[in-house]
């Protein structure tokens, strides 16, 4: 009687094996995969890197000189002014920072300096 049970319980061991190989063969492929999916995002992030680096010394050179042949091209013409507007606001909006910064810094003094006469 207990042959009928030696041959489940292998059976079972056997495909337990069976399913542990195919899961670490799985296991590998997707660390592979997902290394390799990795290795491919840094590349792309050094390849926008590098494509920022030369869009800024692109506009610097044109900046310098927009009698360039490049200015010529009606597509980096309207980002070149799209730029420079962006520019233009971000200044202005450094600017109002600065003096909403400076009135804050002034209230926070001026409040400092004020006697408490409310104290019982």
């Amino acid at each position: 009687m207990d042959k009928p049970y030696e041959k489940y319980f292998d059976d079972v061991v056997h495909k337990v094996q069976e399913g542990m190989s195919a899961l670490a063969a799985k296991t590998d492929e997707l660390t592979q995969k997902g290394k390799i999916k990795f290795e491919i995002l840094s590349i792309k992030r050094d390849l926008d890197k590098y494509f920022n680096d030369l869009g800024k010394l692109v506009f610097e050179l044109a900046s310098e000189d927009e009698n360039t042949a490049l200015m010529e091209n009606d597509a980096v013409k309207s980002n070149f002014e799209k730029i420079k507007e962006l520019n233009v606001k971000l200044t202005e909006k450094k600017e109002q920072y600065e003096k909403v910064a400076k009135a804050d810094a002034e209230t926070e003094s001026e409040a400092k300096q004020e006697p408490d006469t409310n104290f019982v």
